[in-house]
């Protein structure tokens, strides 16, 4: 299977909506729900759960482009970019995340 930019018409994406719309929707649902969660945190709590989602979205993106980031430095990097304790691991200024 092709990520999407493989493809030659990449910029002609087409898709059927009656398919998305259920699991689309399902989703509106429960990010709701997670966002409500988070609300009822303490700031301190919203910040760190801010960066846990931050590091796995940056690592996800990297593994797509087929690259292997180091996750206690990116977790550093986004603790040291969110004013958080520097968090796990070394902080390695050759692989700050820009975020």
């Amino acid at each position: 299977m092709k990520y999407i930019w493989e493809r030659k018409e990449w910029f002609d994406f087409k898709c059927n909506e009656a398919v998305l719309l259920k699991p689309l929707s399902e989703l509106r649902v429960l990010e709701g729900k997670l966002l409500g969660q988070v609300a009822s945190l303490d700031i301190k709590l919203e910040t760190e759960a801010q960066a846990d989602v931050l590091v796995e979205e940056t690592i996800r993106t990297a593994e797509i482009e087929g690259q292997k980031l180091n996750r206690d430095a990116v977790r550093s990097s986004v603790a040291f970019k969110l004013g958080l304790p520097r968090g796990v691991g070394p902080h390695d200024r050759n692989r700050v995340i820009r975020v």
